[in-house]
């Protein structure tokens, strides 16, 4: 009677700790699902951001050719008006704090989902 008593209790004791387990591993199961959101979000929040950011720089390097086609039938005409000597440094300078600034919203993004994965 010892005996089965002693089993009994030893086959409750492993019910338990099943239960917890299968518990442990939904809810670890609903973590991933959550972080797997977080981080497809987050994916297309930088997508669009990379979107944004080459239609910014093709617009920018438009407006360059413009300013350059503008410079060269001015010169062909022979007019005396003429563009500042800086205005293709200020587009180039342009490109390159937009650069500086999408690197740096990259960097914000990625910090966010590495927090969110140890949250």
């Amino acid at each position: 009677c010892e005996q089965s008593h002693l089993m009994r209790e030893h086959e409750d004791v492993q019910e338990r700790t099943t239960l917890r387990y299968e518990e442990r591993i939904t809810e670890l199961h609903s973590i991933i699902a959550e972080l797997n959101k977080k981080i497809d979000r987050l994916q297309g929040t930088t997508i669009r951001e990379e979107d944004e950011y080459s239609e910014l720089r093709s617009e920018l390097s438009q407006s360059q050719h413009e300013v350059n086609d503008d410079s060269h039938s001015m010169d062909q005409d022979q007019t005396s008006a003429s563009l500042p000597e800086n205005q293709s440094t200020m587009v180039t300078a342009d490109i390159g704090i937009l650069n500086i600034f999408i690197v740096f919203k990259k960097w914000i993004i990625f910090n966010k989902a590495y927090s969110a994965l140890f949250q």
